[in-house]
């Protein structure tokens, strides 16, 4: 296995498959504009969050900084309908991130992040074109255990703007919009929504794990985690659980809970470790 040189970018392959099935992948549907040379490809074991550290503790010291933060990840051999793993661990909203997109897209995604010609909020907003599989647009539940309607609706707004906007709208308290503009706002964020809102006829916990398996298959939602919005949200943040087996829960206060669900998704993170993250954040 051959040492990180630290003057391409990293492809790390987690799945796999071989160099030439990669290089074959990375390079369809580009019309030439993506090299071999622009890349390196590294076998690595591990989950998506196993090849974050090992980025950091063997590339980051020795690399040339466009290569620093940018890199991607071939975890499924079904690439071509589930996508890679384009990371970014440097991202203007400052939370480590990930998103999936069409292999032959990759190269291409993180040459024009590291020359400032992209960004990765733009990044973010997945097209039709480019859309993979796993792409968790109107997936997840989030349950309504609050006794205001208001209060549940700003905070599932904030659920499902997640970190994209910070660093964006600095001047948000600063300016106050119209009604209109708010409207429109909420109206486009309701198109790539990751979380929907369900009133349950009830508020125990227990009670809504047991029927939530029921109630995500009538409206085609996520089966296995969902979130839920209650009372002790503003002081602790949102409940983020996981049905059963291996039923579990947990709190994650800030705006980086909106994204908890849809990194486990794309598989940038597994449960136990975005667990560990939400812990590391309070």
């Amino acid at each position: 296995m051959s040492e990180t040189s630290g003057d391409r970018f990293m492809v790390y392959n987690t799945c796999g498959i071989t160099s030439s099935e990669i290089n074959t992948r990375l390079s369809e549907d580009t019309q030439g504009s993506v090299r071999e040379d622009q890349y390196q490809i590294r076998d690595i074991e591990g989950t998506a969050q196993t090849v974050c550290q090992f980025h950091r503790e063997n590339v980051q010291p020795r690399c040339e900084p466009e290569y620093k933060d940018l890199f991607v990840i071939l975890d499924r051999k079904e690439a071509v309908q589930q996508g890679v793993l384009v990371v970014n661990l440097a991202p203007e909203h400052g939370y480590p991130d990930a998103i999936r997109q069409l292999p032959g897209n990759a190269i291409e995604t993180i040459a024009s992040l590291s020359v400032v010609n992209d960004d990765w909020f733009t990044q973010r907003e997945t097209d039709e074109e480019h859309k993979t599989e796993l792409v968790p647009q109107d997936w997840f539940a989030l349950y309504n255990l609050m006794s205001e309607k208001a209060e549940f609706s700003k905070a599932k707004i904030m659920m499902n703007r997640g970190v994209q906007y910070i660093g964006v709208e600095e001047d948000e308290d600063e300016d106050e919009e119209d009604d209109d503009e708010e409207d429109d706002q909420d109206e486009e964020w309701k198109r790539g929504e990751f979380y929907r809102g369900v009133k349950p006829d009830t508020t125990v916990l227990d009670e809504i794990v047991s029927q939530h398996r029921e109630i995500a298959s009538r409206v085609n939602l996520s089966a296995d985690f969902f979130a839920a919005i209650d009372e002790r949200y503003k002081t602790e943040g949102a409940l983020i659980a996981r049905a059963p087996p291996g039923q579990d829960s947990f709190r994650f206060k800030g705006p980086a809970a909106g994204e908890i669900l849809g990194w486990i998704f794309l598989g940038f993170m597994t449960w136990d470790e975005a667990k560990d993250f939400a812990g590391r954040q309070q």
